[in-house]
């Protein structure tokens, strides 16, 4: 019969001690215990890996919201900017045209032309020169408005201008066979000195023995002086 010993010196037969073994605790036996550490370890990688995972979804939507929240911080500041850049270019002076007109007979070859520049807007405007110049066919002459005026807000200045046509241009102008035209040029500055150059064209209607304003236009002086 086949027969093992024991630590104590004892035999004890080979089936007797396959019994004893299997009687051994299941979490002693070294193969379990290397299973269990498997598991164990593959749980805490996994544990591992899932944490890595939230951080880092964390970490991106915290760097989102940043930027999201730096995109949106800079576009209220360009919005304030311009809204600023609005109202100062609404509240300040806008010198115009506001009317010109004949105020003699024109049957006269002489005509007294008036016409008068206005500051439409709501601050002063300084430093103001104005022309006028009327044209008929080649024949061209300029006459000087205000000149180094500060008009305030609403306020107007009437200028006079007496234009002699030469003999031909008198009843031609008159039965609108020739054109009459009047352009105005203002330039003005502003009270936080900044320039500006105003221009207006206008032209004589005889059929309704007035000027019309054709068009006109403000822009930012080109040397600023």
């Amino acid at each position: 019969m086949l027969t093992s010993h024991t630590s104590s010196g004892e035999h004890v037969p080979m089936i007797a001690e396959l019994f004893l073994a299997e009687l051994i605790p299941f979490w002693k036996d070294p193969t379990t215990v290397s299973a269990v550490s498997t598991v164990v370890i593959a749980v805490a990688t996994i544990v591992y890996v899932c944490f890595t995972i939230g951080l880092w979804l964390s970490t991106r939507r915290a760097a989102n919201a940043a930027m999201i929240s730096g995109d949106a911080a800079k576009k209220s500041a360009e919005a304030a900017m311009q809204s600023a850049e609005i109202a100062a270019q609404l509240n300040r002076s806008f010198m115009g045209l506001a009317k010109i007109g004949l105020t003699t007979d024109r049957n006269y070859r002489t005509w007294t032309i008036a016409w008068v520049i206005k500051n439409f807007g709501t601050l002063p405007a300084v430093d103001v020169e104005a022309r006028l110049t009327l044209k008929v066919g080649p024949n061209t002459r300029d006459y000087d408005g205000p000149s180094s005026a500060e008009v305030s807000p609403q306020a107007d200045i009437e200028s006079v201008a007496r234009f002699e046509f030469p003999a031909a241009s008198h009843p031609a102008v008159i039965t609108g066979d020739q054109i009459l035209e009047a352009r105005v040029r203002i330039k003005y500055a502003t009270a936080n000195e900044r320039w500006y150059v105003y221009s207006a064209q206008a032209q004589y209607k005889h059929d309704t023995n007035s000027f019309a304003i054709l068009s006109s236009k403000t822009e930012p002086a080109q040397d600023d002086a």
